[in-house]
């Protein structure tokens, strides 16, 4: 277990979480919406049946094309006590990706502390888009799209425990002076190149990404006690994106989360 929380509060994070999952979900299903699980949260539901123990967030996908429908939600979400974090809510955002956040919570984390954006405790939502199925093709995209997202972070923030990173923040925000966030923002939208390709990813974190096939045919299964949308096959991506030992535990040094500086439920 992570000796970033005490048991009973990382427990009670968790039951948040999953409690604004099931909002969520429903709110997707409802408005037709496809999703699901990705990163961490495709893990522990594989391999944990819910939360990877020491975990404090939740991962969902959903169509780049369907973020604009998720967007038009917004009121929809604010009736649930749960706010839309995202650059066209949020100047300060820092993020391409949506955050849902919980109202009257926070889970403050150092690089963002100087922001003044919403806080409370999230749920990630991140764009799949079509993906270059040459292996070249997808490192250029990949590499594009990261130094695009460095662009928009050193926007709004240059805030890290790294020098180094803060100087590379510092360079890159000097760069950035180039660019509107408007401009970055439409740079790092998906083109229409990709449109036929069996691939859908999320090009932030790299080889995160997946048939499209298994998108679609995605069945429900188990987290905690909420049945919810998991790709079909889901081992073929667990595999590639964390290596063929990913059902086994890792080493306690390796069991990491996002270390919140400030946690309020």
């Amino acid at each position: 277990m992570s000796n970033n929380y005490d048991t009973k509060v990382l427990k009670d994070l968790q039951l948040s979480l999953t409690d604004m999952l099931s909002t969520i979900t429903l709110i997707l299903d409802k408005n037709q919406i496809p999703y699901c699980l990705i990163g961490g949260t495709a893990l522990g539901a594989k391999r944990h049946g819910g939360f990877i123990p020491w975990d404090d967030d939740i991962d969902l996908g959903i169509l780049e094309s369907d973020m604009k429908k998720l967007h038009i939600l917004k009121k929809e979400f604010e009736k649930n006590d749960l706010f839309l974090s995202c650059p066209e809510t949020e100047r300060d955002s820092p993020y391409f990706f949506t955050k849902i956040r919980k109202n009257k919570t926070v889970f403050e984390e150092y690089f963002v502390s100087n922001l003044k954006i919403h806080k409370g405790i999230f749920i990630d939502i991140f764009p799949l888009r079509e993906v270059s199925e040459n292996k070249f093709g997808y490192k250029f995209e990949y590499s594009r799209f990261k130094f695009l997202d460095a662009l928009l972070t050193a926007k709004v923030t240059i805030k890290s425990k790294s020098t180094r990173r803060v100087t590379i923040n510092i360079i890159l925000k000097t760069i950035g002076f180039l660019f509107s966030k408007k401009r970055i923002l439409k740079l790092m939208q998906a083109s229409k190149k990709n449109s036929e390709s069996s691939l859908i990813g999320y090009l932030g974190f790299k080889n995160l990404y997946f048939k499209k096939a298994n998108f679609i045919n995605a069945s429900k299964v188990l987290f905690e006690d909420l049945k919810v949308l998991q790709l079909n096959n889901v081992e073929e991506y667990l595999f590639h994106y964390y290596g063929k030992n990913c059902l086994q535990l890792p080493k306690e040094e390796d069991r990491i989360n996002h270390k919140p500086i400030r946690l309020e439920l």
